[in-house]
């Protein structure tokens, strides 16, 4: 199994998947309590004096959850991205965007001529260094900074 998190740098290696769900939970609870009001009838809006969960409390806890692992799903989002590049799969306007927002324009130019450093190499062991050039050329531009 490949080692996603290294790749990401998401979390040491001591991080448990416990300790982040523990971590995670009590932030949903925190944003709970701050946001009762929208969340339960309080004790004086109750007939037994006990407060209670309003209608569409999941869908308000559920987006509150969703809030807390975006920074995870953004990291797993962006290690795919990184990965399939390495692959040579040419990524979307979008996905470079995503990528300069995260690591800088000036980053970005540098990951990505890793990147085709890392492609051109790949493809070199496998069908020669000459053909790998010519592929370079027609993927890339006569000025690619590979060959």
């Amino acid at each position: 199994m490949k080692d996603w998190n290294t790749l990401a740098n998401f979390c040491d290696e001591e991080e448990t998947l416990a300790n982040y769900f523990n971590r995670t939970t009590d932030r949903v609870i925190y944003n709970i309590f701050r946001n009762q009001e929208d969340l339960l009838y309080m004790v004086n809006e109750t007939g037994n004096g006990v407060p209670k969960y309003k209608e569409g409390a999941i869908r308000k806890i559920y987006d509150m959850a969703c809030g807390e692992l975006a920074v995870f799903i953004e990291c797993l989002i962006g290690s795919i991205i990184r990965h399939d590049r390495f692959s040579n799969i040419e990524l979307s306007d979008e996905m470079i965007e995503w990528l300069i927002e995260d690591m800088t324009e000036e980053g970005y130019n540098e990951w990505e001529q890793q990147a085709r450093e890392y492609i051109f190499k790949d493809y070199a062991h496998v069908i020669g260094e000459d053909k790998a050039k010519e592929l370079a050329v027609k993927w890339w531009g006569e000025n690619n900074g590979i060959c």
